[in-house]
């Protein structure tokens, strides 16, 4: 696909700047880690936290890491997609620092359970002794302040990263902070009144179960996140078997706010494709991929769907840009064999059919009939029985040109010629059939011999 990003640009301090190809970018509680790759350096993760860049790292995942995790449990696009071109707009160059550095920054810009939770992301390249000392700064600072609960918020970060560290977990068990883990216990609202990252953090392991995902989407849209809602909403819809009306009304508001025709295309096509069932959603997944001139895919949709339009379906099919090649002929066997109007199922037939020959042989697209109850599957078969048949060929002939098959219908009709040169009938049809090829020097050359037949059977 065209008009996607392919490779960022990086640069460190006293370095030449680096291309890298983007292959995938993992959305992960406030966090989007994108995998990219360079030739000689190997593959470098890039972590924004929100919609801020911080670094890039060339590394390789630590098992139970943070990083591994983000990528194996958050929410993971494969490139190219329209959320990871919203990520990386272009030209931008990104400034890689050392974590040394990064930790200064953020000390400045952010609040210390920021800083920590950015931190514990960083595990594979950072031992979690530097993360837990880090941690310990923040919470020795807060303590001898004597803000409690910001100390207790800083240990329920760390331990939301890793549930094992033993400093943490006995420091929260302390006494000094039962009233703010009795806080944390006592419901959603409390929680996300005295710490919504750790709400939040909660949220995402629930995402799957309501009220989770409502409250998720809720606070997303509070914080005017809306790239961490779109993920949000195409992960429901890749793994929902009978997905919320509601949510998706919600999920192509978000989409028509912030994304082309194009882009929404893309996104509809891959997150609902095998969940739009009822007709809005099917019709706003055809326009969509009609605006991105899809024709193949919108195909694929209406004979998908539970409720077809055949006329907008007869349309597609008859539009000369349609690639025949591109269909799924079987999907289309099953939707032919389910079709309980049987004047549409022999319309669109009748103009599928002639365009599958041009690609395909007569007896495949025979065996492809063959389960289908029509008018032209029985056409087919009587067209099968006559191919040798000397004395068939004038109506083997007639049965190509409604097939539009007009060089074989002429070979037909040319050799009941042969057979039966006094009869008119084959030099009328050939006139036509040259007619409806749009050579008229031979329909007339013919129609000239049928006149003279006549005139020779009236003597």
């Amino acid at each position: 696909m065209t008009g996607h990003i392919e490779y960022v640009t990086v640069a460190q301090s006293g370095e030449k700047p680096l291309q890298l190809q983007v292959k995938r970018l993992a959305f992960y509680n406030r966090m989007r880690i994108a995998e990219t790759v360079h030739p000689e350096k190997g593959t470098c993760y890039l972590f924004f936290y929100q919609n801020q860049f911080l670094t890039g790292k060339h590394t390789t995942p630590k098992k139970g890491s943070m990083l591994s995790r983000a990528f194996r449990n958050g929410i993971v696009l494969d490139a190219p997609h329209p959320l990871i071109d919203a990520l990386f707009p272009p030209p931008q160059v990104f400034q890689l620092r050392t974590v040394t550095q990064l930790f200064k920054s953020l000390s400045k810009q952010l609040t210390p359970q920021e800083t920590v939770y950015i931190l514990s992301h960083f595990d594979s390249f950072v031992s979690k002794d530097k993360i837990t000392e880090a941690c310990k700064s923040f919470f020795f600072q807060y303590r001898r302040s004597g803000q409690f609960r910001m100390a207790h918020q800083v240990l329920m970060t760390l331990l939301d990263a890793d549930s094992k560290n033993q400093w943490a977990s006995e420091l929260s068990q302390h006494m000094d902070y039962l009233k703010y883990r009795l806080l944390y216990e006592g419901g959603y609202t409390e929680m996300k009144a005295i710490d919504p990252l750790h709400a939040e953090v909660l949220c995402r392991k629930k995402k799957k179960t309501e009220p989770s995902f409502t409250r998720l989407q809720k606070l997303l849209s509070e914080q005017n996140r809306w790239m961490d809602q779109a993920a949000l909403y195409i992960k429901y819809f890749k793994n929902e078997e009978e997905p919320s009306p509601e949510y998706y009304e919600q999920f192509t508001k978000l989409l028509a706010a912030h994304f082309s025709n194009r882009e929404r295309a893309i996104i509809l096509w891959d997150t609902c494709k095998d969940q739009v069932k009822d007709g809005k959603a099917q019709q706003d997944l055809v326009d969509a991929l009609l605006s991105d001139n899809r024709l193949e895919d919108a195909v694929s949709v209406l004979i998908g769907s539970q409720d077809c339009n055949s006329e907008q379906l007869m349309a597609l099919l008859s539009n000369p840009d349609l690639d025949y090649k591109r269909l799924d002929e079987e999907k289309f066997q099953t939707f032919f064999i389910s079709l309980e109007d049987q004047k549409a199922c022999g319309q669109l037939l009748r103009i599928m059919v002639p365009n599958m020959l041009k690609h395909r042989e007569f007896s495949a697209v025979l065996n492809w009939l063959l389960p289908i109850p029509s008018l032209l599957t029985e056409n087919f078969k009587k067209m099968a029985a006559y191919q040798d048949d000397p004395e068939q060929q004038l109506e083997l002939g007639r049965l190509y040109v409604e097939l539009k098959q007009y060089q074989k219908a002429i070979d037909c009709f040319s050799w009941e010629m042969e057979l039966n040169p006094s009869n008119p009938e084959p030099v009328q049809w050939l006139s036509k059939t040259y007619k409806e090829m749009g050579m008229s020097q031979e329909a007339k050359a013919y129609m000239s011999v049928l006149h003279t037949m006549q005139k020779a059977s009236s003597s």
